[in-house]
């Protein structure tokens, strides 16, 4: 069946970084789409820390159901949000081409210093960094440094950086982009994703459908992006063997090197919940046994890049 004869229903949370989501999967599909806004867990507890508590599911939840309940044909998140484990009936058609998966820090101008270690920021300052990945990375690289809890969409989250709620945020590249979001006053610097690492799937938005909708996976299965898929999907697998996702920190960053080898950076808490990072080369295979091993071995530090001037740099042009 060609999909501009299908009307396809996706289902997506509110928020505009969710909706410009949507609306490109939309664009992708040519098909004729109807976009159904969703509230899940996190649009309603907006104000309640994650940590400590299993966040995985808990911006797909709702949305998943109603594609199960069939009320929409396609669900649309983001990929960092997914467990690991599908539910029962439904399979990931498409995985859409990555765009920047790295995070961005953004400094209040009363709180710049550049003279400062790592990272540009005052001594003892509030950092919005309210993930568990975050504050660790925070931790290994700016002790001093006072990570702290800012939830909120992306528009959110600057306006409260810039009303000095905290003086620095980090937050992902790629909300900034897509939403084409102008964070001044706030100064803007790119963090080197082998050093900060980035959540497993961070940039990657992600189509899901019943598996047993032939027609519909048809038709979203036009807009997988391969070397997307195969570097996040070594990005999931490395947390399902890090035994990560909800009660602790990680981090994984994939990407492809040549001759089928890939490049993996990977941060988790070692035995006494010190931030590790490590990097591992070679096919997927030899990259997952390699990073098993590690897991099993105790974490130690290995050869991860060190962190120094180059791992904070002025931001690049949001476009």
């Amino acid at each position: 069946m060609d999909g501009r004869e299908l009307k396809v229903r996706i289902g997506t949370r509110g928020s505009k970084l969710a909706l410009w989501q949507a609306r490109m999967v939309s664009e992708r599909l040519g098909a004729m789409c109807e976009i159904v806004v969703i509230r899940t867990s996190g649009d309603i507890l907006k104000d309640e820390p994650l940590q400590g508590r299993s966040t995985m599911g808990f911006f797909t939840r709702e949305i998943e159901r109603a594609l199960v309940e069939e009320r929409v044909d396609v669900a649309v998140h983001s990929l960092k949000d997914l467990p690991v484990e599908q539910p029962d009936g439904l399979v990931l058609a498409a995985l859409c081409e990555r765009h920047d998966p790295g995070d961005v820090l953004l400094v209040r101008p009363d709180a710049y210093d550049e003279r400062a270690p790592v990272l540009p920021v005052v001594e003892g300052a509030l950092v919005g960094a309210g993930s568990l990945r975050r504050e660790s990375a925070l931790g290994e690289l700016r002790p001093d440094l006072v990570p702290t809890l800012v939830r909120g969409n992306v528009p959110t989250r600057v306006n409260k950086t810039v009303e000095g709620v905290v003086q620095a945020l980090v937050i992902a590249r790629a909300g900034l982009a897509r939403l084409q979001l102008d964070p001044t006053p706030l100064l803007a610097f790119d963090l080197d994703p082998t050093v900060w690492i980035p959540a497993p799937g961070q940039a990657t938005v992600s189509a899901e459908v019943r598996a047993g909708d032939a027609t519909t996976s048809q038709i979203v299965r036009s807009i997988d992006h391969a070397d997307t898929r195969r570097c996040v999907e070594i990005e999931r697998r490395l947390l399902a063997l890090a035994g990560g996702g909800c009660h602790t920190a990680f981090a994984a960053w994939v990407r492809s090197i040549g001759n089928g080898d890939v490049e993996a950076h990977v941060g988790t808490p070692d035995a006494n919940g010190a931030w590790v990072r490590r990097a591992f080369r070679g096919d997927g295979d030899e990259v997952l046994r390699a990073a098993r091993q590690w897991f099993e071995g105790g974490r130690g530090r290995g050869d991860a890049p060190v962190a120094g001037e180059e791992t904070c740099r002025p931001a690049r042009p949001w476009c």
